[in-house]
């Protein structure tokens, strides 16, 4: 059954995803039928991770980062079993996350995962559309920040248009 699952999160676009759904459909229902009952009922909101890029949806289906974060708080607060209080217990957790910061490594890609999302959250807020000379100009920062080439109008002066 996790294979088939996979099939569903590797698709490349919904329509990929609604094939391995169907293929997941006939070769588990009988089997695991509240499973796939409620991937079925809940498509809708399940299939909209496909607005993503794949670097975003591979990072909301993939819950390494979280499960091991958890694991290093368990095994922390796991070998103490008292807390002179409540602020004792935040202090040492915190600790634990700054320790976690400093040794996991950084996510791959995360300066385009942020930058989509941003521009997901300037459309989904219909500031593009209110503002579109403001969207231009971040869409184009964050193409510079990327190293990407900007889809939009140039928005840099020209020589003639500095010295007016």
């Amino acid at each position: 059954m996790v294979i088939s699952l996979q099939e569903i999160y590797q698709a490349n676009d919904q329509e990929q995803a609604q094939k391995a759904l169907a293929r997941l459909d006939e070769q588990w229902s009988k089997k695991y039928p509240y499973i796939i009952k409620s991937w079925l009922d809940n498509w809708d909101k399940l299939s909209q991770m496909f607005e993503f890029p794949d670097a975003i949806r591979k990072m909301m289906y993939t819950t390494n980062i979280i499960e091991n974060f958890n694991s290093q708080l368990r095994k922390v607060t796991k070998t103490k079993r008292v807390f002179t209080n409540d602020q004792a217990l935040m202090k040492l957790l915190y600790l634990v996350q700054c320790k976690a910061l400093v040794k996991n490594k950084p996510i791959a890609g995360w300066k385009q995962i942020m930058a989509h999302n941003l521009l997901l959250s300037l459309n989904k807020n219909g500031i593009s559309t209110n503002f579109p000379l403001l969207t231009q100009f971040i869409e184009q920062t964050l193409n510079r920040l990327l190293n990407r080439p900007s889809s939009g109008s140039n928005m840099r002066m020209s020589k003639s248009d500095k010295a007016s």
